[in-house]
């Protein structure tokens, strides 16, 4: 079978320690045919100096393509303007400045894509290191393939465990739901819950990347803390509309979404605004568990009721 273009997108922001191994992973990727897009979204420190020295002694078989953002637009709109606007490629990996590719990770992510027939995401799996590159974990990952629908995010009390930095999605995909709101600064959970409303969403247990652990690290707890739940959620109702306008879910099952999106809400709003531990957290999260017992009662009923009517 004939390799497609594959658009390698590398998010970079303020990363001058890190980005140059972050670079040197992505030049020695060994799948071909491949376009690498590095994108700068304005740092100030000296990341584009580093950026500009590695690119230009850089002698490979790869179409490289650098961007520099005049101004910081955060995480939501540079994953737009990247993916939405600049890659060509039909299959789209996304990698942090601040993370090191295998050099067989995007053949290795295409060749799982393929074999998934109805899945639009596929998160591989990670070797977590520290600022000075040690190993903290051999793996991030599942210990097999593993396959989520839709209807498994709406009866479980968590959202699944995802890993963006080694993940390929199609590029039809994300045209399908559009840019991500500039107000919403994570583009993970999104990601994800739009592959569970169109199809699936899978992790991977390969190796395809080594995950950096430091406290400036979007993914850390303490810039976690610091996302507007607000802004997710609507991001998340947006998508579920825009599913249900294309026909990839039907009016019974929006609603069970709209539901289980609330409970999301409580879950985000009660962590990032209380303490955790502390007796307010406890109290909201007791109430959390009893909802969601409701609410996910009355999923299962439902569900069960809609699929016995399709086929009378």
């Amino acid at each position: 079978m004939e390799n497609l273009l594959v658009s390698y997108c590398l998010f970079v922001y303020n990363q001058e320690k890190y980005v140059r191994e972050s670079l040197e992973g992505a030049l020695a990727q060994s799948y071909s045919p491949l376009e690498i897009i590095v994108s700068d979204d304005c740092s100030n420190d000296n990341t584009v100096e580093v950026i500009q020295k590695v690119l230009a002694d850089y002698k490979g078989p790869h179409d490289v393509r650098f961007n520099r953002n005049d101004k910081n637009i955060g995480l939501g709109g540079h994953f737009s303007k990247v993916v939405g606007q600049l890659a060509r490629g039909s299959h789209v990996v996304t990698v942090g400045g601040d993370d090191i590719s295998e050099p067989d990770h995007v053949e290795m992510a295409v060749r799982l894509i393929r074999e998934q027939e109805s899945t639009t995401l596929i998160d591989l799996s990670a070797r977590t290191i520290d600022t000075k590159g040690e190993i903290l974990s051999l793996s991030n990952g599942p210990r097999s393939f593993q396959r989520l629908t839709l209807e498994d995010y709406l009866v479980s009390a968590r959202f699944p465990k995802t890993c963006a930095p080694a993940r390929i999605f199609l590029k039809e995909f994300y045209d399908m739901f559009g840019e991500i709101h500039a107000d919403c600064k994570t583009e993970d959970s999104v990601m994800v819950f739009r592959a569970l409303l169109s199809g699936g969403y899978s992790r991977a247990p390969d190796i395809a990347i080594k995950y950096r652990r430091h406290q400036e690290a979007l993914s850390s707890h303490g810039q976690w803390k610091r996302l507007s739940p607000r802004a997710i959620i609507e991001q998340y109702r947006r998508d579920a509309k825009i599913a249900n306008e294309r026909g990839l879910i039907d009016g019974r099952t929006a609603v069970v979404i709209g539901l289980r999106i609330s409970m999301e809400a409580l879950e985000r709003y009660s962590r990032s605004r209380f303490r955790s531990k502390s007796l307010s957290y406890n109290l909201v999260r007791l109430v959390e568990k009893l909802l969601f017992l409701i609410y996910r009662t009355w999923a299962k009923i439902s569900m069960r009721i809609y699929r016995k009517s399709i086929f009378l």
